[in-house]
């Protein structure tokens, strides 16, 4: 994965004057905002960061960038700076110290280069390790700088960086992480492997004086970690996990037995060539779920029509109630959405023996409750004659953050290796590396209602209103009889015809 060589496709071009009312009924709500800096700061274009929200304050840490000069004799595409935003929009780069004394012995210290060596593909969580509902620590694993890494760093207040030594497990890169019940899971990685391992314990130490004329700190941390074994699933990077409060619906469960569950979707990989199973390294579409870490079970193997398209490196995240995580956060009968943004595909082919060595990247979202069912939000317009315009229509993508220029004309283009949190009462979606001829991403977005009111592209059946206060946590409002979350039924129970089938 680290030397893996990804040839982005040729860009998908839509004159302007095409970009809506093709057909009046696929004229969509209004998903994204770019959250615009009032200030004209912002991160350099990356991708391959990790991003966490740290007791309300959103955090971007390290990633992948275009080459720049990092010293006056030396190059590099990897960054090592730290990043903070109350809202998505305005940035702030952070001045950084702690134990330079272990890698970035030579940097300015304090400055803006961390004391931990630049790379990208690491991971970054909040952790509030005493259960107090106040995040404790952030804390910083593994990633490529170019070697898969796999030394730890905590920071508790997003500017002093303590190094805690190396994990119990091997160096990687593009694993997963996840807080679920209180507790760090890390899960996969590159190179290929499915293992589970949770953070038990964190405590602070004093320190030896290091010998050393680089900046260090007198104390450090002991971080207990326990193996869980290997999951049911094949080796994998890039996937994307969440933690998710979910009840059966069709077992007439409720909101009151909810239980919590980790969700893994796709990934890259697969089994290695010695084991049984192996079918070739490729991007995939499985799901699975476990209750503990240690017992895995397959909710899809991503071959039914209902399916999430085989993908890596998106981004995910479960939008729920902030005060009653079992609870979706607009419609209160029903378990959280899990929403899955971009992403990419490369490797086999599953019916040939093509290798793709280019990257399809994807310009969609998808929302599922149960994580076997997936429904695709936004419309995305494909070739051929359109209505009564005579005109090859090449793409099109209502999701905004698709949206950019390739060669003074307006492109609308996948996106991989982005990430989303939810921040300041929206989910905000950031950087990344555009298909196509597009190029790495500075750019934020805030979400917006029209995530919870369309199905491809169709507002709330043609039967009701989107949000006419526009905030994330409305949805439709209907008219003439229907119900339904997205107007989808008629007053007498009918479907709508033009409605999607949508998964509970």
């Amino acid at each position: 994965m680290a030397n893996l060589l990804v040839t982005l496709t040729l860009a998908y071009l839509l004159p302007s004057s095409l970009v809506r009312g093709v057909f009046d009924f696929q004229v969509s709500s209004p998903n994204w905002a770019e959250l615009e800096s009032s200030t004209g700061q912002k991160f350099t274009a990356r991708n391959a960061h990790a991003t966490t929200v740290f007791n309300g304050v959103l955090y971007l840490t390290g990633g992948k960038s275009d080459q720049y000069e990092m010293y006056k004799t030396l190059d590099s595409v990897k960054r090592g700076d730290v990043w903070k935003s109350y809202d998505g929009a305005d940035w702030e780069m952070q001045t950084l110290e702690g134990d330079y004394y272990i890698q970035n012995a030579d940097a300015l210290q304090p400055g803006t280069l961390a004391p931990w060596w630049e790379r990208f593909g690491h991971s970054l969580d909040a952790i509030d390790i005493d259960d107090d509902g106040v995040h404790d620590f952030m804390i910083q694993i593994g990633g490529f700088t170019p070697d898969p890494m796999r030394d730890i760093w905590l920071t508790d207040n997003g500017t002093t960086w303590a190094y805690c030594g190396e994990a119990p497990f091997s160096g990687r890169g593009w694993h997963s992480t996840v807080v679920f019940q209180g507790k760090l899971y890390v899960i996969g990685g590159s190179p290929f492997n499915n293992e589970v391992w949770r953070l038990e314990s964190i405590e602070k130490t004093t320190r030896r004086e290091p010998s050393t004329r680089a900046s260090y700190l007198n104390y450090t941390y002991s971080v207990d970690w326990t193996f869980l074994g290997d999951a049911g699933f094949s080796p994998r990077a890039g996937a994307s996990i969440v933690s998710q409060f979910y009840y059966n619906t069709t077992l007439n469960e409720t909101m009151a037995n909810s239980t919590e569950r980790m969700v893994l979707i796709g990934g890259f990989g697969g089994w290695l060539e010695d084991h049984p199973f192996y079918d070739g390294f490729r991007s995939r579409g499985d799901v699975w779920a476990s209750s503990d870490g240690s017992t895995w079970s397959q909710l899809t193997d991503g071959s039914d029509a209902t399916a999430l398209p085989p993908r890596a490196w998106s981004s995910a995240i479960v939008v729920h109630n902030r005060t009653y995580p079992g609870q979706d956060i607009v419609t209160a009968h029903l378990p959280p959405r899990i929403l899955v943004f971009g992403g990419g595909y490369t490797g086999g082919n599953t019916k040939s023996t093509k290798v793709t060595t280019i990257m399809k990247t994807y310009a969609d979202a998808y929302f599922s409750r149960d994580g076997v069912i997936w429904t695709r939000i936004n419309y995305a317009q494909g070739g051929g004659t359109r209505g009564t315009i005579d005109t090859y229509v090449q793409f099109f993508s209502s999701q905004e953050w698709t949206g950019t220029t390739v060669d003074s004309a307006t492109a609308y283009l996948g996106i991989w290796g982005h990430t989303t949190e939810f921040c300041n009462g929206t989910i905000v979606l950031g950087a990344g590396d555009k298909g196509g001829g597009g190029s790495l991403e500075s750019r934020t977005w805030g979400g917006l209602a029209g995530l919870h009111c369309d199905l491809e592209g169709i507002i709330c059946s043609n039967a009701g209103e989107c949000a006419p206060e526009g905030g994330l946590y409305d949805g439709c409002v209907c008219s003439g009889g229907n119900y339904g979350e997205y107007c989808q039924y008629t007053a007498d129970g009918t479907l709508v015809v033009n409605t999607p089938a949508i998964g509970l």
